[in-house]
């Protein structure tokens, strides 16, 4: 997949990526919104059954932080080898916010296809979280 669903201020960060990096790549504007409260997201991330031992340390540092700390905190964590249960139950609990801050980080530090790939994947998780929130 190529597309990648980013909001218009990001969409601004991925247009002064050189020409050639953004070859190749549709994007579509990412239109849905959620406003996330404090509280839930640290019940969400209280409530996370994860195994990755990194995600487990990552998840008790989380306790008591803000979500744009909590951001910081997953853009600093090495997340290859994870396994996607893990990934999927990380994601879900940080919410479209905290992956909005992280794309727009990663999108601010991309030079390869493959960095864009990963900032695809987490878009299209946002996509499909805010997706859900507005179909119930």
């Amino acid at each position: 997949m190529n597309t990648l669903f980013l909001t218009a201020e990001e969409q601004k960060v991925f247009q002064a990526l050189p020409a050639k990096l953004r070859e190749g790549w549709t994007v579509e504007e990412e239109k849905g919104q959620f406003q996330d409260a404090e509280e839930k997201l640290s019940m969400r991330m209280a409530l996370l059954r994860l195994h990755d031992p990194k995600l487990l340390a990552v998840q008790k540092r989380a306790v008591g932080l803000s979500s744009g700390q909590l951001a910081e905190l997953l853009a600093q964590t090495d997340l290859k080898g994870v396994a996607d249960d893990d990934l999927a139950e990380l994601t879900f609990a940080v919410g479209p916010s905290i992956l909005s801050k992280l794309i727009e980080g990663l999108l601010l530090q991309a030079k390869t296809d493959a960095e864009l790939e990963d900032i695809v994947a987490l878009a299209l998780i946002r996509h499909s979280l805010l997706q859900s929130y507005i179909s119930v």
